[in-house]
C-alpha cells in the first residue's frame, strides 16, 4: 500500500510578512497623526475597526486667494533610501462641487531632507471620486530616494511624510486604514529568497499515518512527491 504525499510549492516572497511603517493607521485614535490649518476628528463613520479620521475646514481663512487642495492628515515616518514600499489608505469624500464631475484623491509623499528641503511626489492617484462611491481605495508603490538635487550630506533623506489630499479645498473627506509596507530592498533579494527557501523548502516533513484495524503499519508506504506547479 502506497499512501502519496503532495507538497505544494507557495510563493516564497509572500512567506515573508512586510513591515508596517505608519502608527495608527487604523485611525482608532488621532494619536501620530497631524493636521494643519484645517480641522480633524475621529467619527464612527469608519471602513474598519471602529473609527476614521474626518478632515474638515479647508480652506486656511489666512490664505483664502490660495488654494489648499493639498490640505490633509499627515504621518511621518523613516524609509530607507533606495528601498521599494506599498502605500494604501481608505478615503471617503463628504461632499460634492457644483458643477464637477468628480475630485482627485492622492496618497502624497512629501521627502524631507536634512537641509530642510522638501520634494513631492504621488505614491498613489484616484480621479473622479464623487460623494455616491462611498469607500473609496487608494493604492500604489513608491522608492524612497536617496539624496535630493545634490549629494551633499545636507541633501541626504531625514524622513517622509504620508499625506492624503486631493479634493478641492472646502470639500470635506474621512480617511482610514492607512498602511506604508516595505516590499523589498530593490538590489538585495538574493539573500532574503535563500532564508525563506532554507526555512520553508528545505525543512524537515513530519507525517503521522492512521490506518484502519485491519492494515498492518509494516504494509504501509509514503511516497513524497511535488506537486506540479
Amino acid at each position: 500500500m502506497i499512501t502519496t504525499l503532495l507538497v505544494w510549492a507557495g510563493s516564497l516572497l509572500a512567506c515573508s510578512k512586510a513591515a508596517e511603517l505608519l502608527q495608527n493607521g487604523d485611525c482608532e485614535t488621532m494619536d501620530h497623526w497631524h493636521c494643519y490649518d484645517i480641522h480633524c476628528e475621529l467619527t464612527t463613520d469608519h471602513h474598519s475597526g471602529r473609527h476614521a479620521i474626518k478632515a474638515t475646514n479647508r480652506s486656511n481663512s489666512l490664505f483664502k486667494s490660495q488654494k489648499h487642495d493639498y490640505e490633509g492628515p499627515i504621518q511621518s515616518f523613516s524609509a530607507t533610501p533606495n528601498f521599494l514600499y506599498a502605500a494604501r489608505a481608505y478615503v471617503k469624500l463628504l461632499d460634492d462641487a457644483p458643477g464637477k464631475i468628480g475630485q482627485t484623491f492622492d496618497i502624497e509623499m512629501d521627502y524631507v531632507y536634512a537641509d530642510g528641503s522638501h520634494h513631492y511626489k504621488a505614491a498613489a492617484h484616484h480621479p473622479l471620486v464623487s460623494s455616491h462611491d462611498g469607500w473609496v481605495l487608494l493604492q500604489g508603490d513608491f522608492k524612497a530616494p536617496h539624496h535630493g538635487k545634490s549629494r551633499s550630506v545636507s541633501h541626504y533623506l531625514k524622513e517622509v511624510r504620508v499625506k492624503i489630499q486631493g479634493p478641492d479645498p472646502g470639500l470635506s473627506f474621512l480617511v482610514d486604514a492607512v498602511s506604508v509596507t516595505n516590499i523589498w530592498r530593490g538590489t538585495d533579494w538574493k539573500a532574503p529568497t535563500d532564508d525563506v527557501i532554507n526555512a520553508k523548502r528545505k525543512s524537515d516533513i513530519h507525517v503521522h499515518v492512521t490506518t484502519s484495524g485491519n492494515v498492518d503499519k509494516n504494509d504501509v508506504q509514503i511516497q513524497v512527491s511535488a506537486a506540479p506547479a
